[in-house]
Formats: C-alpha cells, sequence, structure tokens
C-alpha cells in the first residue's frame, strides 16, 4: 500500500523508498490517486472478522501507526491520501439481517481500534456494497422503493454518525441485470421492457442514496460481460452493465444516467417535498450556479402506473420551468417547456423519473 500511495499518490518519496522491478521507471508522486481500497467484501472472506480486518487495515493506513515502520502504509507515502474500507456485502436476509451484519463488523473493527490504536479508526471511508435481490430467477430483483433501500443505506449513515463521526459512507456497488434468467433482473412492466426498468430502477437507487446521505456511489458495472441467451448470462451480474456485450453498445440505463448527470451537474440535493400523493415522490435539487433548481418527480411503484396531470407546487418566482425526460438514445434527455399557472406546473409521473428544471 506504501508503494501503490508512494508512486501514484500527491507527494514525492526518497528514491531509495521506492521498491520496483528493474524495468520500471522510478517515478513518485504522479498525484493521479487520491483514494486507496485494501480488499473487497471482506466479511465475505474467510477468517475476516471486523478484528482481523482492523489490523490489517492499520498496517495498510500507516503502517500500524508506524509501529511496522515508516514505509509502510498509505499515509506514511502520501499524508494527503485516504483509505477506503474495501467495501462490506453484509448478510442478506429478512428484516435488519444486512444492517445487522455491517453493524456488527464495524464494532469488532472499532473495539480493536480503541484497544490498539487509541481509538484511531484505520480507515477514511466506510464502504458498502448492496443488490436488491428478489426471491431467484424467474422472479425479478425488487425495485429500490419495494426493497426500502433507502432506510438500509440510511441506517449506515446513522451508524457513523453515532459511532464514526466525518467518516464519508459510501455505497460501491449496486446494479440490476438485464437478462431475465439472472436472479437480479429487471422485469418488463406494461410497455417498459427490462431495459427501461433497469434505466428506471438505477435512476431511483442514486435518488435513494442522496437521501440516505450517501456521499459517493458507484454502480456495478459498466460493460457486460456475456452475450444473450449464453448460458454464462444466468449468474447475477453478468448483464448488469450499461453496455451490452460485445459491441458495447449504450443500453436506455446508459442514456438515463447520462442525461440525470449531465442536468443536475451543478445542483446538490436539498431534500424530499411532500408530494400529496403517495405513489409520488419528489427530489429536490438547487444550483449551485444560479437562483434556480429542480425537482425529479416519479411514481415509486413497479406496476407501470401513470400518474396524468399531476400539479407539481413551484418555489416562489420560478417562472422559467422545463420538463426533461429520460429517453432511450438521448444522452440530455427531451425537453419540454412547462407553463406555470398559480404557482404550479401540471405534468404526467410515471415510474422513469422526471426531471422538471425552474429559474427565475
Amino acid at each position: 500500500m506504501f508503494q501503490i500511495a508512494a508512486r501514484w499518490g500527491s507527494t514525492k518519496v526518497p528514491d531509495a523508498e521506492l521498491k520496483l522491478e528493474s524495468d520500471q521507471t522510478r517515478l513518485s508522486g504522479l498525484g493521479t490517486v487520491g483514494y486507496f481500497e485494501d480488499f473487497n467484501e471482506e466479511d465475505n472472506a474467510t477468517g475476516f472478522t471486523g478484528d482481523v480486518y482492523a489490523a490489517m487495515a492499520s498496517a495498510d493506513y500507516d503502517g500500524d501507526q508506524m509501529r511496522l515502520g515508516t514505509t509502510i502504509g498509505v499515509k506514511n507515502a502520501d499524508p494527503n491520501a485516504k483509505l477506503v474500507m474495501g467495501g462490506l456485502s453484509g448478510a442478506y436476509g429478512s428484516g435488519n439481517t444486512w444492517i445487522n451484519s455491517i453493524t456488527k463488523f464495524l464494532d469488532a473493527a472499532r473495539t480493536w481500534s480503541a484497544t490498539n490504536r487509541g481509538g484511531s479508526f484505520p480507515a477514511d471511508v466506510i464502504n458498502v456494497h448492496y443488490y436488491s435481490f428478489g426471491p431467484g430467477a424467474p422472479a425479478p430483483a425488487l425495485s429500490p422503493e419495494d426493497d426500502d433501500v433507502e432506510s438500509k443505506l440510511a441506517a449506515v449513515v446513522a451508524y457513523r454518525d453515532q459511532n464514526l463521526p466525518g467518516k464519508p459512507v459510501w455505497w460501491t456497488e449496486f446494479g440490476y441485470d438485464t437478462y431475465a434468467n439472472s436472479p437480479l433482473h429487471t422485469p418488463v412492466l406494461g410497455s417498459n421492457s427490462a431495459f427501461i426498468v433497469q434505466g428506471q430502477w438505477l435512476v431511483r437507487e442514486l435518488l435513494a442514496a442522496l437521501a440516505a446521505g450517501i456521499e459517493r456511489a458507484t454502480l456495478f458495472e459498466l460493460d457486460d460481460t456475456c452475450t444473450p441467451p449464453a448460458t454464462a448470462c444466468n449468474t447475477q451480474f453478468a448483464t448488469c452493465g450499461l453496455l451490452t456485450s460485445p459491441d458495447s453498445a449504450p443500453k436506455p440505463s446508459w442514456y438515463f444516467l447520462a442525461t440525470f448527470r449531465s442536468r443536475l451537474q451543478t445542483m446538490v440535493y436539498a431534500g424530499q417535498p411532500a408530494s400529496g400523493q403517495p405513489d409520488v415522490k419528489i427530489a429536490q435539487f438547487d444550483d449551485t450556479k444560479s437562483s434556480g433548481g429542480a425537482f425529479v418527480v416519479w411514481a415509486p411503484t413497479s406496476n407501470a402506473t401513470v400518474h396524468a396531470g399531476y400539479v407539481l407546487s413551484l418555489p416562489a418566482g420560478a417562472a422559467s420551468v422545463n420538463a426533461v425526460a429520460l429517453v432511450d438514445k438521448q444522452q440530455n434527455g427531451t425537453e419540454t417547456a412547462l407553463t406555470p399557472a398559480g404557482g404550479s406546473v401540471t405534468l404526467d409521473v410515471s415510474e422513469t423519473p422526471t426531471i422538471v428544471l425552474y429559474g427565475p
């Protein structure tokens, strides 16, 4: 970990501290990597309990507070480097099984750190993985709302607030397959194909993460690893990409996420205003570059529901309003002007989130 941070981190270390093969270029302090992750789903690895992980992370972090020497650990190579916990997968099951397994692991790591590091926790970022598995193929996966993803992630954030304040919480694996034989596949809902539903649910996963207080979210993954109907596609994660295999053609989900990012890139999450209807959800965003903002409006159901003529209340002074639909083949969506009347606009709300941009 020291050697990796020495090369790719922001601090140049003495050449004598580099351990390289004879044919490798001797470089240090390249400044291209700021975060370093030291395992993957260690809570599912044989022999890894929270205390064992904390002992390893202590070495990876700062050489066990330099007791192992000054050339061990990312911090000793680059004081600006951040160590990210390997993503915890948790245990899947009913009720609070997942969050209880996550907190049990973190409790054991904290106890070890209290005994051996004076309470200093040897990681800068708490990291979790979570997928909304259904009962298994042919049954589909669950939507973010049906699986109550927001509350699960919020429980991790609440644990952080109480026990590890100041540590960001990342969600670095989530996603859905598009092939029907996978136990993680999205269903066909009404006229919406599994590909469209994948896009709907991934955007709604991000909205759940924002509502829960997650700082960063990374979906799994960019590319499919097989081409249906190959037998390999029957397994989870084989078709959860945003691009198909082998041609790397963008799925609708790629366009949905591209639009979500591009249209909200200057904005910050500002909460969930009341919608007035149980089957309509709203997320609000404030623009950091202007006095405007955006709402994202959607139906959190999984039955092709459409609420025609929904009346959306606007902030005072909002005069320019445009609805952006997430659609296939359009990386910025399609935009339609809405006419405010009486401090509100009317639009149809479906299970595909709609971005409503507003300004003076």
